[in-house]
């Protein structure tokens, strides 16, 4: 509910104030419109992210909207406009992927991340989740690698060290895991 109130503040502030456009790179609107759907709101968030207009964040933010209101099928949809409208960024892709990861639908969610990866080779998310689907597979030395690969673009990002002393730990090396557990909470980047 806060958030829903924090965006529709900032949409409210922007429509007073107008800025030059293109100094926001995703509306306000689309995030008001993902915080309305997940938050149940569905007229509310399908008006706010079609407010949003033509940026890849807010078709991916529909797919999240549609998948947590259990549209699965709209949902996929919503990923693939989203890709087509920009096919050589990574952000849609990684949403996919995301989303592919929570239906436990890891070989189509590795394919995505690997999409988004080489659309974006110095971004460290799709490999950290990339990772995520290993780990979720039991493949925890390979997951170990993806997350070392993300660790050279973002070494700092907590939720990447915390997964990675997990999976560390699941293969017995506890003294290493614990290492990553450290730098992990002596991040403020929880985000993962």
């Amino acid at each position: 509910a806060q958030a829903v109130n924090d965006f529709q503040t900032t949409e409210a502030m922007l429509a007073k104030y107008p800025t030059e456009e293109g100094n926001f790179t995703i509306p306000p609107a689309c995030y008001l419109g993902l915080a309305l759907g997940l938050s149940g709101q569905m007229p509310a968030a399908h008006a706010a992210l079609a407010r949003g207009g033509d940026y890849v964040d807010c078709y991916s933010f529909k797919g999240d909207v549609d998948d947590h209101a259990g549209d699965w099928s709209q949902a996929q949809k919503d990923y693939e406009q989203a890709v087509e409208l920009a096919p050589s960024l990574p952000q849609a892709y990684q949403s996919w992927g995301l989303a592919l990861l929570r239906h436990h639908d890891y070989q189509d969610a590795i394919d995505k991340f690997k999409q988004a990866n080489a659309r974006g080779p110095h971004w460290c998310d799709p490999l950290e989740y990339w990772g995520e689907v290993l780990a979720a597979q039991g493949k925890y030395q390979l997951a170990i690698e993806k997350y070392a690969e993300a660790s050279r673009y973002t070494p700092g990002w907590g939720g990447l060290q915390l997964h990675w002393g997990e999976a560390l730990d699941k293969l017995g090396r506890h003294a290493d895991a614990l290492t990553h557990y450290q730098s992990a909470k002596a991040s403020q980047e929880l985000s993962a």
